[in-house]
């Protein structure tokens, strides 16, 4: 398992989504079995500093990505809590990019869980 001095890492991929727009569905993996999932949604709402909300979409645990449409990339600044797993704190951190003219979106997630 890779880990840091604070967390094991679950989980690291890099995908390449078609549609900029479209929900992703991730699951929280733990021992071989899938604990749970979280929806990433990627929204643009004009004038707003972008952020990650919060949200229940479908009776999922849904992050809202509000604003990260760029082509340098949006990241979350520290791993942003989704669960808890035999008493410890699983997180997730982010990155979006926007690439070929602005019609693909570059998505880059790690989730953690604390030692």
């Amino acid at each position: 398992m890779i880990y840091t001095d604070k967390y094991n890492i679950l989980d690291s991929k890099s995908i390449i989504l078609d549609d900029i727009n479209t929900r992703i569905y991730i699951p929280i993996e733990y021992e071989g079995k899938t604990e749970g999932e979280v929806m990433l949604a990627f929204v643009t709402e004009p004038g707003k500093i972008p952020e990650v909300r919060r949200d229940k979409i479908e009776n999922r645990f849904a992050l809202i990505c509000v604003n990260f449409n760029e082509a340098y990339g949006r990241f979350t600044m520290k791993p942003f809590p989704i669960a808890e797993l035999n008493g410890k704190q699983v997180a997730i951190h982010l990155g979006s990019y926007l690439a070929a003219g602005g019609n693909i979106r570059l998505l880059d997630y790690t989730i953690f869980m604390e030692r």
